[in-house]
């Protein structure tokens, strides 16, 4: 099951399976910050590499939990996906003014 969490810094928030929104937002704030992504890496030579990867550690605010995703968006610049322990899956969507491309700088 997907929902909808909210908006961070304009990206829409998606929390899936067992992660929660409130979750999912502590993931996001962290994970949104301008500067802290760096490029991507490819499984393989024969993949493309992602545009861009980070790695977030937050704290779930309702089980004090602490979480660790592995994030990395696409080439299209507009939609990221974080994927952690326990199932945690998480996706940020922006799709105007440059979409995702301002974790890069």
């Amino acid at each position: 099951m997907d929902t909808l969490c909210g908006t961070v810094d304009g990206a829409k928030v998606t929390a899936y399976g067992p992660t929660s929104c409130e979750s999912a937002m502590a993931v996001a704030q962290q994970a949104l910050v301008p500067g802290t992504w760096g490029p991507g890496v490819g499984p393989d030579p024969t993949v493309t590499a992602p545009w861009g990867a980070t790695t977030v550690t937050a704290t779930g605010p309702a089980a004090g939990e602490t979480y660790t995703l592995d994030c990395s968006a696409g080439t299209a610049h507009n939609a990221a996906v974080g994927r952690g322990g326990n199932g945690a899956n998480i996706t940020f969507e922006k799709n105007t003014y440059g979409g995702l491309m301002y974790l890069l700088c």
